[in-house]
C-alpha cells in the first residue's frame, strides 16, 4: 500500500533548483506521496505551482512556531512554512497501477487534431498537416484566428526533450520571424515543460478519445 496525504493549508513556498523561485503566504493545496514527490496547487487549473517528482528527502521541524516541510534531492529543494492548517487528509492507496492505455498512433493524434483544433485552444484554426518549414516538415501548420499569427504544431504521444529542439528547428526554418511554436501531446513530461517554457515553446497536454469512441461523446 502506499499513502497520499493532502493538506489545505495557509503557506509560503520556496523552491531552489532549475531557478530560484517563491510563493508568498496564501491558501494553497499540498499534494504529497510517500514516494517522496510533492506538489502545490492553487485553486484553479490542472498545473501545479510548484512541484518536486519523486525520490526526494523529506522531513519535517517547527520553526517559530511553525511547520515547516522540507522536500531535498541532489539538485533541487522545496521547502513549504505551514501558516495556517485548515485540513488534512491521509489515506492508503492501494500499489499495482496498472498504468493508462492510449489508444492509437502520433499519425491518428495528428488527423483527430486537424479536425479538432478546439482540443488545443479554441481560436486555433487548421491550414495543413506535414507542412514544410525548410527545416522539415512540421506535424501541423495553423493559425491564431485572434492575431493572425502562424502556429506550427509538433504532435507527439509522450513529448520528451527533443521535442523542444525539434520545434526550435521547424521555427529557424520557418520564413515568418512571428511564428509560435507549440508541442501537443498525451503526455508532456515534467522535464520537457520546464525545457519549453525556457525557451518559450507553448506545450498542452490533450485527451485523446479511444478509436471505438462515437464521435458525439468524443467532443
Amino acid at each position: 500500500m502506499e499513502f497520499v496525504k493532502i493538506l489545505h493549508v495557509n503557506c509560503s513556498v520556496k523552491y531552489s533548483g532549475r531557478g530560484d523561485t517563491t510563493l508568498a503566504p496564501h491558501d494553497r493545496i499540498v499534494m504529497m506521496k510517500d514516494d517522496g514527490s510533492v506538489s502545490v496547487h492553487s485553486g484553479e487549473g490542472v498545473k501545479p505551482l510548484n512541484y518536486m517528482g519523486a525520490k526526494a528527502k523529506v522531513s519535517e521541524e517547527i520553526v517559530d512556531g511553525e511547520r515547516v516541510l522540507m522536500f531535498d534531492s541532489s539538485k533541487e529543494n522545496l521547502t513549504v512554512t505551514i501558516h495556517r492548517l485548515i485540513n488534512e487528509i491521509e489515506w492508503e492507496v492501494e500499489d499495482g497501477e496498472p498504468g493508462l492505455v492510449r489508444d492509437g498512433t502520433e499519425s491518428d493524434l495528428q488527423e483527430w487534431l486537424s479536425k479538432n483544433m478546439h482540443a488545443i485552444n479554441n481560436n486555433l484554426e487548421f491550414v495543413e498537416r506535414e507542412y514544410s518549414t525548410g527545416a522539415g516538415p512540421v506535424d501541423l501548420y495553423a493559425r491564431d484566428l485572434m492575431t493572425g499569427c502562424d502556429v506550427l504544431i509538433e504532435v507527439k504521444r509522450v513529448a520528451s526533450s527533443s521535442a523542444v529542439y525539434q520545434i526550435r528547428r521547424y521555427l529557424e526554418g520557418h520564413d515568418n520571424p512571428q511564428a509560435r511554436g507549440m508541442i501537443v501531446a498525451l503526455d508532456v513530461r515534467p522535464r520537457t515543460r520546464h525545457l519549453a517554457d525556457k525557451h518559450g515553446i507553448e506545450w498542452v497536454e490533450v485527451n485523446y478519445p479511444a478509436r471505438n469512441t462515437p464521435a458525439s461523446e468524443a467532443t
